[in-house]
């Protein structure tokens, strides 16, 4: 089989190439889509002191624990804003590729990482993890790192088996779990893959159990308080047949939400990407998936894995533990928690491409980088994400105060899709439209009480307890239905205010009012 290109250059640094190509592009426009309520939550978390940020977590979100203490540390360094939140996603997002490309290497061949190279970079669930600020990024980063290290302690020999190898594994188990505990469902993949995809795997049994029971002892404390706060998975909704819809459409294809407008362009990638992935399922396992070194083992007895195994259990096992956990009473099953089986998707599909004749390899490359394009581009633009229009909302607000004389003040009320919050959100994200306003309607402190958002209180009593030397307030909420906006504009009516201006920007409304003399 003749390759697709030919090069003498050693895949490191191949691998080092994608790696800052795919990084530098994951930064192109990656602060324009407006934060989302998942990213003013590390907003939130990684802006306050380190005592607040330990009450915090013993709260709340200790899930993201370690993910908030690395954003405090960096925001400490490069300030804060939307493009500081998500740039070290998408450095994460290189690193990843370039990990990816020497596994791949490792279990395949050096035509397949390259062409992981490439399905990675146009995978849009990849896309999507380069402009989230959030842990999934990094995530895919830990997932094929803890491999790697696995693969090699697999590969050391077993008359002198390596212990560095096994503790420096067993070290990445336990960070990966700290950053995030679903990572734990890759450890769990790697003592199958002993199981059934090494058939010698049972010489390293024994360490595997020792490193991997080692790590979990040290973790035990973690895993409890994770479990104490599960209740905030309440969202997460049992199987039904919208879960069908899940798996197929949102697992690893889709990147953007809702389907709109150029949304819907960006579905082409879906079926293409199945396609192929199924195609590289079964080349993996074509020719009775030789391992990796063409036999059992070798001379000096190492372990080879069986990549076509191997790759099937990382790319659906996460998937399987995750469906039957919510099957049994435990919703846990949402879609971008399978980002950490991005990668082995990527080199599945690779290997898909990599069995096809040459003319259609190059044509299924094509077809790749074709279909990823809208995805690559919607993922990119103003309201993206969820629809969200804080900055905008934000910006209204500047230019409104900017026009007005007199001393001003802010009542946050609904902010869509998370009712247990306030639209104070809009503030945590875009703080600098709101310098020097004063809540009307907050109670309490979030920093105090290890909250992640604010809350309101009595509107009817706070509101006017406040208004003193007041001329001026908005009223930033929810479009449509907003009970808590409805009552604020009340009550501010009955204290001598009147509506100036009342916008309409996706689903926030902004509403801008004066006292009347």
């Amino acid at each position: 089989m003749r390759p697709v290109l030919r090069t003498r250059l050693p895949l490191t640094t191949i691998a080092l190439i994608f790696g800052i190509v795919v990084a530098s592009l994951s930064l192109i426009s990656s602060d324009v889509p407006d934060a989302w309520e998942d990213e003013a939550a590390t907003l939130s978390a990684a802006t306050r002191s380190w005592p607040e940020l330990i009450h915090l977590l013993g709260n709340i979100d200790a899930v993201h624990g370690l993910y908030y203490a690395l954003m405090k540390v960096w925001f400490g360094v490069v300030g804060t804003s939307v493009f500081t939140m998500r740039l070290p996603s998408a450095v994460a997002v290189g690193v990843g590729c370039a990990l990816t490309m020497l596994l791949a290497s490792r279990l395949g061949s050096k035509q397949v990482a390259v062409l992981t190279g490439v399905v990675y970079a146009c995978l849009p669930r990849v896309a999507w993890a380069a402009v989230e600020g959030r842990p999934y990024a990094m995530v895919m980063v830990a997932a094929v790192g803890l491999t790697l290290l696995f693969v090699r302690a697999l590969e050391q020999d077993h008359k002198s088996p390596s212990r560095v190898a096994w503790l420096w594994y067993g070290l990445a188990i336990v960070i990966a779990v700290l950053l995030n505990i679903y990572l734990a469902m890759i450890v769990v993949m790697h003592s199958v893959i002993l199981a059934v995809a090494c058939r010698s795997g049972r010489s390293r049994l024994l360490p595997w159990l020792i490193t991997a029971g080692s790590a979990a002892v040290l973790l035990v404390p973690f895993a409890l308080l994770v479990v104490g706060e599960a209740a905030q998975v309440h969202w997460i909704p049992e199987l039904s047949v919208h879960t069908i819809r899940h798996i197929v459409l949102d697992t690893w294809f889709r990147a953007v939400w809702p389907i709109r407008g150029l949304a819907v362009v960006t579905l082409i990638a879906v079926p293409v990407g199945w396609v192929l992935l199924l195609i590289g399922v079964g080349s993996a396992f074509k020719s009775g998936d030789r391992p990796t070194s063409g036999s059992e083992t070798d001379d000096s007895g190492t372990v080879r894995v069986y990549p076509g195994r191997a790759l099937v259990l990382l790319a659906f096992g996460p998937m399987v533990l995750l469906l039957t956990a919510t099957a049994l009473g435990k919703p846990l099953f949402a879609p971008y928690y399978l980002t950490l089986s991005a990668p082995f998707v990527a080199i599945l599909m690779a290997i898909g491409v990599a069995g096809l004749a040459r003319r259609r390899r190059v044509v299924a490359v094509a077809l790749v980088v074709a279909v990823a394009i809208p995805s690559l581009i919607a993922i990119r633009l103003p309201h993206s994400h969820h629809e969200i229009y804080w900055s905008d909302a934000a910006e209204l607000v500047h230019e409104q105060r900017e026009s007005s004389t007199g001393p001003d003040a802010i009542v946050f009320a609904t902010v869509a899709q998370l009712p247990s919050a306030t639209a104070n959100l809009v503030e945590i994200a875009y703080p600098d439209a709101f310098e020097g306003m004063r809540d009307l309607a907050v109670t309490g402190s979030r920093r105090a009480e290890g909250r992640l958002f604010d809350r309101n209180g009595d509107l009817a009593t706070l509101i006017p307890r406040r208004l003193a030397s007041i001329d001026n307030v908005w009223i930033v909420g929810a479009s449509g239905v907003d009970p808590r906006a409805d009552e604020a504009r009340r009550v501010l009516e009955a204290n001598g205010f009147a509506v100036a201006n009342s916008t309409d920007l996706g689903p926030v409304r902004v509403l801008e009012l004066h006292r009347s003399h």
